[in-house]
């Protein structure tokens, strides 16, 4: 009787941890609502790397000629440079202008977000996403008149975090394919083991307690 007893409240207490473990996987009431979205860090991140551009910038208005066939990508980066240059005036390079004194040029642009993996923030794990933001690009400031190269230079940088795996849709943006990325899948543990531990825990704590009723 007493080793019913005691298996019935080790039942108990096991189905509570397994309980908390899925639970905490979507719950919000611990949400670091200031968590940066991707659109944010790779703008943090192209501010960052271009701000020792503006000491050879020989002029306020900056002609830009972004290399990059895929437009939506193409935009962004213009819009992230305009965000970064705002007290110039940036302007579409045209070849057929009569008078270009330099031009600032934007090549081989690549922008990737990745979530290489899940976190380790709640009773068993899995709270929490890994998440790597990189960037890299090529950048030339070339004044046309003698065809003097004034600045060049390789872009890379990267960013990581832990996002809590509740905020994915709001850390990224739904207008740009890049922004985004898939969730890893998760580990044999969580995905198999948890669904069935809950299912026969329920069920041995159920027949021990009728079974404990009983005596």
């Amino acid at each position: 009787m007493i080793y019913r007893i005691i298996l019935f409240y080790f039942s108990l207490i096991f189905s509570f941890v397994l309980f908390n473990n899925s639970y905490a996987q979507v719950d919000s009431t611990n949400i670091n609502v200031n968590v940066k979205t991707n659109d944010e860090i790779v703008r943090d991140l192209i501010n960052k790397n271009i701000d020792e551009l503006k000491n050879f910038l020989e002029s306020d208005t900056i002609y830009v000629e972004i290399n990059e066939e895929n437009s939506s990508l193409r935009n962004f980066i213009n819009g992230k440079l305009r965000n970064s240059l705002d007290e110039y005036s940036l302007r579409p390079f045209n070849a057929d202008l009569a008078y270009i004194p330099a031009k600032l040029q934007v090549r081989n642009v690549k922008v990737n977000v990745s979530y290489p993996g899940f976190g380790g923030t709640g009773v068993l794990g899995n709270k929490s996403f890994n998440r790597v933001i990189s960037v890299s690009f090529d950048v030339s400031y070339n004044r046309l008149s003698d065809n003097t190269v004034i600045y060049t230079k390789r872009i890379e940088d990267k960013y990581s975090d832990e996002v809590d795996i509740s905020l994915k849709q709001k850390i990224e943006n739904s207008n740009y394919s890049f922004l985004s990325s898939n969730l890893p899948e998760d580990n044999f543990f969580n995905k198999y083991l948890i669904p069935a531990g809950l299912i026969v825990i329920s069920a041995v704590t159920i027949v021990l307690f009728f079974a404990i009723r009983s005596n």
